[in-house]
């Protein structure tokens, strides 16, 4: 479900149809209920400089992989999700995914954010796009396969975006798109693998 709204709030938010025809050991007892914020990122390229109409996003914080991502605990699994939501950011303001491409995700979910990085070119971004996942729960619910994490997903723009060269305005109605679902997070050979979120 998150990667078909990614999708979506790339292509529809101003008109851009035209374009493309969750344990044990550490971690436990924490609350994690809230939104899952990574803490670091690489801001040695500069200061950030926000799209305008005649370039997109300059210097973008590189989000940094959390040391604990690959252990096998809630807190690995929060970790994992903190750098989603931040990675996830970070493409839909460069149209660079290869930091998503550090997850272990399902690979029909892969594609779908690679798909939606293609989209972007020297001739078509998005201004200020701000991605948020809020975890809803204080910890993830286990099931026969791992975890599910209900979280709710949240993406935000400016008022404008190029596309092929073009500007147009974003209409106040196309500038959030949310959505609601359970991450799935199973461990798997060292790493989290996340899954689509699906309705509850």
């Amino acid at each position: 479900m998150f990667p078909a709204v990614t999708r979506r709030f790339a292509l529809g938010l101003a008109g851009v149809g035209g374009v493309a025809a969750a344990l044990t050991s550490c971690g436990a007892g924490a609350d994690y209920k809230g939104e899952a914020k990574l803490d670091r990122y690489d801001t040695s390229a500069g200061p950030y400089e926000p799209a305008t109409q005649e370039h997109p996003s300059k210097n973008v914080p590189v989000p940094i992989k959390p040391d604990n991502m690959g252990e096998n605990s809630v807190a690995g699994l929060h970790a994992t999700i903190c750098y989603f939501a931040a990675s996830l950011q970070y493409m839909m303001n460069t149209g660079d995914s290869q930091h998503l491409k550090d997850i272990r995700f399902d690979r029909e979910d892969l594609k779908s954010y690679t798909d939606v990085a293609e989209l972007f070119d020297d001739k078509t971004w998005l201004s200020e796009v701000t991605v948020t996942i809020e975890l809803t729960t204080s910890a993830p619910i286990r099931n026969t396969d791992g975890y599910q994490w209900p979280a709710k997903l949240t993406m935000k723009q400016g008022d404008f975006a190029l596309i092929r060269g073009k500007v147009s305005q974003v209409p106040q109605n196309r500038k959030l798109v949310q959505s609601e679902g359970d991450i799935t997070g199973r461990y798997v050979e060292g790493s989290w693998n996340l899954s689509t979120p699906k309705k509850r």
